[in-house]
């Protein structure tokens, strides 16, 4: 009897743990214009010289392409510098396969570059810097991870 009483109450336990983690990924946190990936909306403290950044990554035969943009403010954000890193998982790590930079003197800037990968899992990490005179914001935001 007491092995099916500590079952039912295991049970219980399992069934309302199961209910709060769902309840937990239904709930939000507030979100700024100020991050995207891949067109998405995700969590970012709100800057000042930044209206919205966007990063993405896509691999197809071989090949993946690394896009990165930022969007300022006229008027406001007069430089922007891009570091782009594609980064490979290997175990609980992530190492550089490759890594680029450019820099914008205008309120918006974009980079978009392609490498050669094999099979694994990757992302795109962005270091923006953006400036507003002689005053600067850094923000580092990141890809979905994609398997090729």
């Amino acid at each position: 009897m007491s092995k099916k009483i500590a079952a039912l109450i295991l049970s219980v336990v399992f069934i309302f743990s199961a209910a709060m983690v769902a309840g937990a990924e239904g709930a939000s946190a507030p979100v700024s214009p100020a991050s995207s990936s891949e067109g998405e909306p995700g969590i970012q403290p709100l800057f000042e010289y930044t209206n919205i950044t966007a990063v993405s990554l896509s691999i197809s035969n071989g090949t993946a392409t690394c896009s990165a943009r930022l969007n300022g403010y006229s008027g406001i954000t007069t430089k922007i510098e891009i570091k782009m890193t594609l980064q490979k998982k290997f175990l609980l790590w992530w190492n550089t396969e490759e890594s680029w930079s450019t820099t914008i003197n205008d309120f918006y800037g974009a980079l978009t570059k392609t490498a050669s990968v094999d099979s694994g899992t990757y992302r795109v990490k962005v270091d923006f810097t953006v400036y507003s005179g002689s005053k600067s914001e850094e923000i580092t935001t990141y890809s979905q991870e994609k398997e090729y």
